[in-house]
């Protein structure tokens, strides 16, 4: 009867570990979200590689070894960003004529691509429970969560060019709506600084203790909606009290809670690069993720994939993660 008591228990701890790795895998784009903006803001004001909420961050050079707020950017690409809170009233970006590649990606807080701008105008990025309107010739983008970030790359041909790129990013304009609509100069607020914020934001999401990382995707969760697909997750991983709202309960883990999460950690990130084994696409002498990159839907594991081999990613060298 012992025997078989320890049986169930032992099967029991197995499901609660499975439960929760499936939901670290499913929360961890949005924690790494989180972290990299909460980095990328961490600012009073403009400065070189940061600036704070719905303000632009150019970059004025090339990336190099030095570059880690993204794991992956492109050699040849000059980034204009932003991180939006969309809480109170939507962002307009205004995209001027270039005669180059010049594209806005524009991601929710899950890391799907909400859009791709590709010509020149005014774009409200917009909160899609968002209830108004917008001035006539402003497109209206609606991302699914308040937390957005938006990648712009501008294609340049060696240092040369730089000064032309420079040009288009001094005419790329970013409002409040009502700022937009009343016409006056617009003013950015101040942001704010804490050393304890300046850090590369992958190594601080894996670094994070089961209650830290699972609180904070709860958190999270309530202003960055999970989709109607997730259902079934949701379902699931509530049982350990992960989901919008929730409070996380660490006595639901079992056995050796630091070393069984330690394991859990780096056999996830093994898992994952399995996974995208199916996804690689052959292109020439490169291994390409494929789709559904940028519109994951339920492909949690492949998303996670994504977010820690090339958060933002439009498409990755299968390679570039096996570091």
């Amino acid at each position: 009867m012992k025997r078989f008591a320890a049986s169930v228990e032992s099967e029991t701890d197995e499901n609660i570990w499975e439960t929760v790795e499936d939901a670290y895998v499913y929360a961890f784009p949005l924690v790494l979200m989180d972290a990299t903006e909460t980095s990328a803001t961490n600012t009073e004001e403009v400065v070189t590689k940061k600036a704070p909420v719905n303000q632009f961050i150019h970059s004025v050079a090339l990336a190099d070894a030095q570059f880690r707020t993204v794991v992956t950017p492109n050699v040849d690409t000059i980034y204009s960003q932003v991180w939006y809170d969309l809480s109170e009233e939507p962002m307009v970006y205004e995209l001027p004529k270039t005669d180059r590649f010049c594209k806005v990606q524009v991601l929710d807080g899950w890391t799907n691509t909400a859009a791709v701008l590709d010509k020149a105008g005014a774009y409200a990025i917009t909160l899609s429970t968002w209830e108004g309107k917008l001035p006539e010739g402003v497109i209206r983008i609606d991302v699914p969560t308040s937390m957005a970030w938006s990648i712009t790359r501008i294609v340049l041909s060696g240092e040369e060019d730089l000064p032309n790129v420079y040009a288009i990013q001094g005419k790329m304009k970013l409002m409040p709506l009502s700022d937009y609509i009343s016409g006056d100069t617009y003013e950015p607020p101040r942001g704010s600084y804490s050393e304890e914020n300046d850090y590369i934001p992958v190594d601080k999401v894996l670094s994070m203790d089961p209650i830290t990382f699972f609180n904070k995707a709860n958190e999270l969760m309530v202003k960055n909606s999970p989709t109607a697909a997730d259902k079934e997750m949701l379902e699931k991983i509530a049982a350990v009290n992960i989901g919008p709202g929730m409070e996380f309960d660490i006595s639901v883990l079992t056995g050796d809670v630091a070393e069984n999460w330690k394991t859990m950690l780096t056999e996830i990130q093994l898992k994952l690069i399995k996974e995208g084994q199916k996804f690689s696409k052959k292109l020439g002498q490169w291994d390409y993720f494929g789709e559904p990159i940028g519109d994951f839907n339920t492909e949690y594991a492949y998303r996670a994939l994504v977010a820690l081999a090339g958060l933002g990613a439009i498409q990755l060298k299968l390679h570039c993660i096996q570091r």
